[in-house]
């Protein structure tokens, strides 16, 4: 998938907040399944352990469901998690100080 597509996507962040929840791709299915289910999506969301593994190894960018699925899951952001560029910190903001009067 392009990086013009979805700018910033890194695929990788997606195993790595997998992995680092002590999921196998298998359980993480079963557990987007279930969130789904209880978070009231519609259509309620079918994962599959071959779907993860898709999107974490770039084939497939997740869809709007995925996306919100893996964040509640996850408990991070859609930039923690690869799915778009992680905006840079002004230089100001980065050192703690201001540039104001």
């Amino acid at each position: 998938m392009s990086d013009t597509v979805h700018p910033g996507w890194d695929p990788t962040r997606l195993r790595q907040a997998r992995e680092a929840a002590g999921l196998t791709q298998e359980d993480a299915a079963a557990e987007l399944t279930a969130l789904s289910e209880t978070q009231g999506f519609i259509p309620t969301l079918r994962a599959t352990a071959e779907m993860i593994r898709r999107h974490e190894w770039g084939h497939v960018y997740p869809g709007r469901r995925y996306r919100r699925a893996y964040t509640l899951r996850y408990g991070a952001s859609a930039e923690l998690l690869g799915f778009r560029r992680i905006p840079p910190v002004p230089d100001d903001a980065a050192d703690g100080m201001s540039t104001g009067p």
